[in-house]
């Protein structure tokens, strides 16, 4: 084997990923970009040569990624996750969105149940390549002996399986979170924030108001006026009494609950707007 093919085999991650950087940029304009000549590009976009230590450094900082990522070492291209990307092995659009997450509570429990629970990932990534062992039929390895297969109709088998496992998860998931008063009253609390109504939340505790038309003089009948300053008329049983004090708290419940979401909704608008308003920094 010659040593073009040898450099080939050893290192075809390489020339992956600086096919993916290159993008839908010509072979002219990505040497450009890399300040190397077309044919070392060509060279090395085809595996026929591998870069020096030299080309590699000027490679990884023309395209603004690292050289671990440029040989396969890590799969995130972006310095800031190559400490998760080497432990975990995910790619920086995996960080991504764990990142994009981090800052939502409910995100944040779930995936702390899920990687804790382990088995709705076992069942997941069955189910996802259950397809290798119809592929391994048709492989070379189709005489190799196997102590454990995978049925025809496997991956039916595994969805059903993760569709039958996840309602018991959810309960113990829920088990889990109730054990916590604090954790679920933050849910809970988050939960309503997300969903609230902010126009009839604002209504219900008088800061929106009707205008009033002014009542006619003489517009209720007098005999009516005379009930109602009767003495009579202000006797309120015990029980009336309990109810209408049962109301009234509910009332005041009410209006401190809508008051306490409102301040936590205008809480975050101040914090979304002081990180992306620009007027605001």
């Amino acid at each position: 084997m010659n040593t073009n093919a040898e450099k080939k085999c050893r290192l075809p991650i390489f020339r992956e990923r600086l096919d993916k950087l290159r993008g839908e940029m010509t072979y002219v304009k990505f040497a450009e970009k890399l300040g190397l000549s077309r044919a070392t590009v060509g060279f090395y976009l085809s595996g026929d040569r591998i870069p020096n230590a030299i080309e590699l450094k000027k490679i990884a900082e023309q395209c603004e990624v690292s050289t671990d990522y440029l040989l396969g070492i890590v799969d995130a291209a972006n310095a800031t996750n190559h400490e998760i990307s080497s432990a975990l092995g995910l790619s920086d659009n995996a960080i991504q969105q764990l990142r994009k997450f981090s800052g939502n509570q409910f995100s944040k429990v779930a995936f702390n149940q899920i990687l804790e629970n382990g088995k709705i990932i076992s069942y997941i990534i069955k189910y996802l390549f259950s397809f290798l062992e119809e592929e391994r039929k048709k492989s070379r390895f189709r005489n190799v002996p196997l102590s454990k297969y995978l049925a025809t109709g496997y991956a039916d088998m595994s969805l059903v399986k993760l569709i039958e496992f996840l309602p018991i998860w959810r309960m113990e998931t829920i088990k889990a979170i109730k054990g916590q008063p604090q954790l679920l009253d933050t849910l809970l609390t988050e939960y309503v924030c997300a969903r609230a109504d902010e126009i009839m939340c604002r209504y219900e505790i008088g800061e929106f108001h009707d205008e009033l038309t002014d009542i006619p003089e003489n517009s209720v009948p007098p005999e009516y006026m005379e009930d109602f300053y009767s003495e009579d008329f202000f006797e309120i049983d015990e029980e009336t009494f309990s109810a209408m004090e049962e109301i009234n708290t509910e009332l005041q419940e009410k209006q401190e609950a809508i008051k306490e979401i409102l301040n936590l909704i205008n809480k975050k608008e101040i914090k979304k707007d002081n990180g992306h308003n620009p007027k605001t920094r």
